[in-house]
């Protein structure tokens, strides 16, 4: 049977660069990193190949095993992870496709390589370079507070027993809203974030409120309102509406 190879990831590759540059025995190295000689040797040997990969990671090599290939528009990679950084530090949300147009905003720039589409692929190999994840934002949680639903359908079947209600008399609405400056829900992060805070959630919206009786043989009509109305002009109208 073979024997389990081991991987150093480029974090390892560039610790073992350094030992090596301070005089540390091969020897040594093999043994405090689990591998054999010869891979440090080869190590030392591919040691400008290394490094230039490292270097094109933008110093975030972290846990990766293999060295990627050279980027082809490594100044434009560079300026957009600047930018990326920028937008994560106002905690702005990043999505793919903001990557990829704000890349080809750069490539016109710099204009390194002819052949760049800014590509899924792309995509996929520059957030491997650069260390970058995709993270949901934490935003403002919940508030609801399910212990106290057993207790409310216990009450509401007593009150309708006392009242003697049907189902046609019984009426349920409920409101929904379109977020229309809604931002993206997760975002791209760089490896240094550990969670993602989001904003609160922006107001500018459109509000239904849909109102049917139990039986379903009362449908209201859908009331709307714009988000500069307040909550308590629907509930009027609503109440309006049942009145007639």
């Amino acid at each position: 049977m073979a024997k389990n190879r081991k991987h150093l990831s480029l974090s390892d590759k560039a610790k073992i660069l350094e030992d090596l540059k301070k005089v540390v025995g091969v020897t040594v190295l093999s043994k405090e990193y689990g591998v054999a000689k010869s891979t440090i040797c080869s190590i030392r040997n591919r040691r400008v190949n290394i490094l230039k990969r490292i270097n094109n990671t933008f110093n975030v090599p972290g846990k990766m095993k293999t060295c990627l290939r050279h980027s082809e528009c490594p100044r434009m990679e560079k300026a957009l992870y600047k930018w990326f950084l920028k937008q994560r530090e106002k905690n702005l949300p990043v999505t793919g496709l903001m990557i990829q147009e704000k890349a080809k905003l750069l490539h016109n720039e710099y204009k390194e390589s002819s052949s760049f589409h800014a590509s899924s692929g792309w995509l996929q190999k520059y957030k491997k370079r650069f260390g970058i994840r995709y993270l949901k934002i934490s935003g403002e949680k919940l508030s609801s507070q399910p212990k106290l639903v057993d207790p409310f359908k216990r009450y509401l079947e007593v009150k309708i027993k006392d009242l003697q209600l049907s189902k046609d008399q019984i009426y349920n609405a409920d409101e929904t809203s379109l977020y229309w400056k809604l931002l993206p829900g997760k975002t791209y992060v760089a490896r240094e974030e550990k969670t993602a805070p989001g904003r609160k959630t922006e107001k500018q919206r459109v509000t239904f409120l849909a109102c049917t009786n139990a039986a379903g043989t009362h449908k209201l009509k859908p009331l709307y309102s714009d988000w500069k109305i307040q909550k308590s002009s629907i509930i009027s109208k609503f109440q309006l509406s049942c009145s007639l």
